[in-house]
């Protein structure tokens, strides 16, 4: 049985474990179950489902070419994450995990044109996504900042990912030509490895800016003096 921490119950844990790397590896809600889950105590509401608004793409080279994006993005899966490895560093002000998350479920509306391995692709309507076995990296850079008292803010983020499977449907394709869609969508699914790949470069990077603003609102409530206690 779970039992409910506060931020100061979650930070002492921290510090008892001689750092953040032993804890969140022996408790996985030190990190992502609580935060992503919700910390009532210090003001951090539920984000589970986590809400995207937008996911721009945006390539024009090699075997894939695509304009447009992802909107109102709802993803589930979140904050069954497990974090590999953790590294936050006060001295250098650098923060480095790794995570892994066995499935996320994405439902969102898209507006995409261009080709896919050479067949195009035009369309806009709802799409669900399954994303298995996600291996994430993230390294952060931060600075301290007083709201009236000094907490962690990330300045900068850099997002690497590894997915081991995609499922993809997207509706409305071709202005509703059900044939052509049929054929499209199963086209993505038997593909899934070559467009991640292709399209990983802008997917990194829009998730990187979306990190930021979720793990800043979090850092936010928790004053650095109890990191120290």
């Amino acid at each position: 049985m779970e039992i409910a921490m506060t931020a100061r119950d979650i930070l002492q844990t921290i510090r008892r474990h001689c750092g953040i790397s032993h804890c969140i590896q022996s408790r996985r809600n030190c990190s992502t179950g609580t935060c992503l889950s919700s910390l009532p105590e210090v003001g951090i509401e539920p984000f589970e489902p986590l809400k995207i608004q937008n996911v721009q793409i945006s390539k024009g080279m090699g075997s894939l070419t695509l304009a447009g994006g992802f909107q109102n993005l709802l993803v589930r899966g979140p904050s069954n994450a497990t974090v590999r490895r953790a590294l936050l560093n006060f001295a250098d002000k650098t923060l480095d995990f790794d995570l892994e998350l066995p499935l996320l479920r994405i439902n969102a509306t898209y507006n995409l044109k261009g080709n896919v391995l050479l067949l195009p692709l035009v369309g806009n309507g709802d799409v669900k996504m399954a994303l298995k076995d996600v291996k994430s990296n993230v390294a952060t850079k931060f600075s301290i900042k007083k709201l009236p008292e000094e907490v962690i803010q990330i300045d900068e983020m850099k997002v690497q990912f590894l997915v081991g499977g995609m499922k993809i449907h997207l509706d409305n394709l071709f202005n509703g030509n059900q044939i052509l869609g049929a054929s499209l969508n199963l086209f993505l699914n038997q593909n899934a490895n070559e467009i991640i790949a292709e399209l990983r470069s802008d997917l990194e990077n829009g998730l990187a800016k979306i990190f930021i603003n979720l793990w800043n609102n979090v850092f936010s409530r928790m004053p650095i003096k109890l990191w120290l206690i």
